[in-house]
């Protein structure tokens, strides 16, 4: 045996510990490296006591960091430190792979709320257009669109002002809408529409509902769709959408549908014309409409009225043929038609009209409304007109005049033809201030009285004796039904007025 030391001990290569190796125990390094060899005594020295072992947190302080590893996250930990690294090695593993899986929950999540933000802000839109494709589920859509209160949707509402369920719903839409890109805030129970519009007009929405209104109107595919614009405009009576740029169109287009068969569409039409003056264009409509052959008598009435507001006495042959109409309800918009044409007109204007062909009764009557020489001098030219009716609208409206010749007129109507005629003056004559200026006239007319006279009766020899007593303040006997008594009258006034 060889005295010289060993040879130092060869580097281990830096290389994965195998199996074997991460089970093997650990070693403290101090404890691993060789003693140097001694010489050999003869007599051995005693054995050094056994080190003591290092508790686990030394043996991790002590210990050089360890390689990376390639071994499975479920190989066999070591004991001792190897264990400790190796359970933290898993929970950092474990953490690695839940990390994925927490970004993709964010993701989901982040999917999540924009879907739901982009469905809630994309739900009109697509409400719209499930509504203008019609189907099963348009009468939903438009519900959805009515409840959110749509500013969008004018045309649609539109559709459903055709219908009684439809007015319900949109009447209130379409007021505060028309003209304006918003809607205020819901009504209160309390609160009246004009109340709550505070909203200014809007050009291009005036544009768009416009336009909306006028396709609406042409629609003639869609009867439905031209009576809810029909129903729009006439919700907007209080509205001054006459200052829209297509108001006089729209118009227009209306009076278009008063050749409409149906009935309810041509008096809708008729009374949208009521809410503005028509133009000119729309005119002619109205006239035809205003005509008897129109087998609605609220059509009538309505073109009546609508005609009446135009105060152009190129209209009064047409409102003075009203008059005659079968129905009350016409011949009462006709006369209320004229007297406010009446009021419009000049006398000259009015002067016109007595040369004309219309019915000069009724311009009898709009002279009787106005005052001065000029007027009297008309009413005594139409008191000599051979249509009774003209005599006598003529002489009702002398009797409210206080000259001279007006008094002399109602006198030469005691020998009128018409017996409703000479009763009516013998009437006014004793009305009048100066009705006892009219007592030779009255007593005149008395003693020339007949009962031969075709269509008299008693009557006007009745009014004859209440005239002459009212004025004279003389008792005489009145004549009754009994013919006996007629002469006895006649006589008794005879003597009376020869006093």
């Amino acid at each position: 045996m060889s005295d010289a030391p060993p040879s130092p001990a060869t580097p281990r290569p830096e290389t994965e510990p195998t199996a074997a190796a991460e089970a093997a125990p650990a070693v403290d390094p101090a404890a691993a490296e060789p003693a140097p060899t001694e010489a050999p005594t003869a007599e051995a020295a005693p054995a050094p006591p056994p080190a003591a072992e290092p508790t686990p947190a030394e043996a991790v302080a002590a210990a050089p960091p360890p390689a990376p590893s390639t071994a499975p996250l479920n190989a066999a930990p070591r004991e001792g430190t190897s264990a400790l690294r190796a359970q933290l090695a898993r929970e950092r593993a474990q953490g690695w792979r839940a990390q994925p899986n927490r970004t993709r929950l964010h993701t989901a999540l982040a999917v999540l709320v924009a879907v739901l933000l982009g469905g809630y802000l994309l739900r009109l839109p697509v409400y719209r257009a499930v509504a203008r494709q019609g189907g099963p589920f348009a009468d939903w859509a438009v519900g959805k669109l009515i409840e959110a209160r749509d500013p969008a949707s004018f045309e649609l509402y539109l559709h459903q002002m055709g219908t009684p369920e439809g007015r319900d719903a949109c009447g209130e839409l379409v007021y505060l809408l028309a003209g304006r890109d918003r809607l205020p805030p819901p009504l209160a129970e309390d609160e009246e529409p004009e109340d709550a519009v505070a909203i200014p007009e809007d050009p291009e929405a005036i544009a768009e509902h416009s336009e909306a209104l006028a396709r609406a109107l042409e629609a003639e595919d869609y009867p439905e769709l031209q009576l809810g614009a029909l129903y729009t405009l006439n919700y907007l009576t209080s509205r001054d959408w006459e200052r829209w740029e297509r108001s006089e169109e729209l118009l227009v287009l209306a009076s278009q549908l008063l050749a409409h068969p149906e009935d309810a569409h041509r008096r809708l039409a008729a009374l949208v014309l009521t809410t503005r003056p028509a133009p000119p264009a729309a005119q002619p409509a109205l006239v035809r409409a205003a005509d008897a052959g129109e087998p609605d008598a609220r059509v009538r009435a309505f073109a009546v009225e609508a005609l009446a507001q135009l105060e152009d006495p190129a209209f009064e042959p047409t409102l003075s043929r009203a008059l005659e109409d079968p129905d009350p309800l016409v011949r009462g918009a006709a006369k209320q038609a004229l007297a406010r044409l009446g009021e419009a007109l000049s006398v000259e204007q009015l002067a016109a009209l007595v040369r004309g062909d219309g019915r000069l009764d009724a311009v009898a009557e709009l002279i009787a409304e106005k005052d001065g020489p000029r007027a009297t001098e008309l009413l005594l030219q139409l008191s000599q007109h051979p249509d009774v009716a003209t005599r006598r609208e003529a002489l009702r409206g002398l009797s409210e005049r206080d000259e001279a010749a007006a008094r002399r007129a109602l006198e030469g109507a005691l020998t009128d033809r018409d017996p409703q005629v000479r009763v009516f003056a013998a009437i006014r004559l004793r009305e009048r201030e100066d009705g006892v200026a009219a007592l030779p006239a009255l007593g005149a007319r008395m003693a020339s009285w007949s009962d031969a006279e075709p269509d008299t009766g008693w009557n006007e020899l009745l009014e004859l004796h209440r005239s002459l007593k009212a004025l004279t303040g003389e008792d005489v006997r009145p004549p009754t039904p009994d013919p006996a008594s007629w002469e006895l009258t006649q006589r008794g006034w005879a003597s009376v007025l020869r006093r």
